[in-house]
């Protein structure tokens, strides 16, 4: 008898749900500015305006830390900053390669820094040259941070070990280490900034604005779909919804009218003409609309309007771990539950067609362009159910009004 057991990964790091939510937002937040790939040189650049010599940061990593944890990382003499993250009572600490850190002292001092070394705490004459340093790249990040501005940053003091910040330190769990190398002429040492948990939820726990309002922001998502220029997008010329109660749908057969009522399409010359909606992927976000006309015995669709319209992510609350579903429960009842849907809609999309565009032929779209529709005036239209083709049929109209005469239902009902 073969014995079956779940397979477990080992030797992979670990993380719990909110880490993951929140290292993701983290990243949507800051990638204007400290996790964009042109970040970090245009700090080395500011760096090197400072110190007279070449500075290089490698990319950044960004991970969990649990707190028990942190003793961990700083050595016994070590460059700590602690930073204020205004209007919250949370602290930033950042560790700084100590050798480094003597050396940007020496060279702001007029010196060259190459034998700069200090084993003990700083003077205030040294934390006085080193907190201008630091101020700039303050200044640097929150010149360019696009998201997150309500959180002002300031440098509230120094520290040689970590037992002299632990009472400042976040009750929370667990912290984010985000930390880079820096070359600094041949000197090589680390940076590293570590991020309460408490703040991140606080201040990044929310997904940003997927559309930037400043020019910059604009300029990096065209830079992005520009990109994309390959990625085939589908767009789905609607022009009517109707909700169909269970029983009717099941019942619809061959040669049945369905009325259509909130449509905006009026019979003319050369067919059916009028206003449709464009949706493009799933159309979250808004979508196109257009004026449907007939041309040549070939249907066209002029834009009249682009529509945005932000809706927050769907938040899919996790099964409990070790929750599994009974045979009972993954099994039907129909014959109780047939009931409880009779007066459930189901929401029919009446489609015209569809076509296929790509990222930058998106990015490119505007009001007045005409789009070539990929059908002709007589042609069949498409009834869409949850996304699937349920049925297809000719408009047609009866007594003033839209229908659509079913000629074809698909098996899967």
């Amino acid at each position: 008898m073969v014995q079956v057991r779940p397979f477990r990964f080992t030797g992979l790091r670990r993380f719990t749900r909110d880490q993951v939510v929140v290292q993701e937002s983290l990243a949507e937040h800051l990638t204007r500015r400290p996790l964009n790939p042109e970040f970090l040189p245009s700090l080395g650049s500011m760096l090197e305006r400072y110190l007279k010599v070449p500075c290089h940061f490698s990319s950044p990593e960004l991970r969990p830390v649990a707190k028990t944890e942190l003793a961990a990382f700083f050595p016994s003499i070590s460059c700590l900053l602690v930073i204020g993250a205004a209007p919250s009572e949370h602290k930033i600490i950042v560790d700084l390669d100590a050798g480094l850190a003597a050396n940007a002292i020496d060279r702001l001092l007029g010196g060259k820094g190459e034998d700069a070394h200090i084993q003990r705490p700083l003077t205030e004459i040294e934390e006085g040259v080193l907190s201008f340093l630091i101020l700039q790249v303050i200044a640097q990040v929150h010149s360019g941070w696009e998201t997150g501005r309500e959180m002002g940053l300031t440098l509230d003091r120094f520290a040689t070990r970590y037992a002299d910040i632990q009472a400042l330190l976040d009750p929370a769990p667990s912290f984010f280490m985000l930390g880079a190398k820096l070359a600094m002429g041949r000197q090589i040492g680390y940076a590293r900034v570590f991020l309460p948990l408490g703040l991140m939820t606080k201040t990044f726990g929310a997904i940003p604005a997927q559309s930037g309002s400043s020019p910059g922001e604009h300029e990096l998502m065209k830079k992005l779909l520009m990109s994309l220029g390959e990625l085939k997008v589908q767009a789905r010329i609607e022009l009517a919804q109707l909700d169909l109660h269970g029983p009717d749908l099941a019942n619809l057969e061959v040669g049945d009218i369905v009325i259509l009522e909130n449509h905006n399409l009026a019979k003319g010359a050369n067919g059916f003409e009028g206003t449709v909606s464009i949706k493009l992927g799933a159309g979250m976000n808004g979508g196109l609309k257009g004026r449907l006309f007939n041309e040549e015995n070939q249907s066209r669709l002029e834009i009249v309007e682009i529509v945005t319209e932000e809706k927050p992510p769907e938040v899919i609350m996790p099964q409990p771990e070790g929750a599994q579903a009974s045979p009972e429960q993954s099994g039907d009842n129909f014959a109780e539950t047939e009931g409880l849907l009779r007066d459930v809609d189901a929401p029919v999309v009446v489609e015209l067609g569809r076509i296929r565009l790509n990222t930058a032929q998106v990015i490119r779209l505007r009001a007045g362009q005409i789009l070539r529709l990929p059908r002709g005036p007589n042609d069949p239209v498409d009834l869409v159910v949850n996304g699937k083709l349920f049925a297809r049929g000719e408009l047609i109209e009866v007594d003033g009004e839209l229908g659509v005469r079913l000629l074809q239902v698909t098996a899967q009902k």
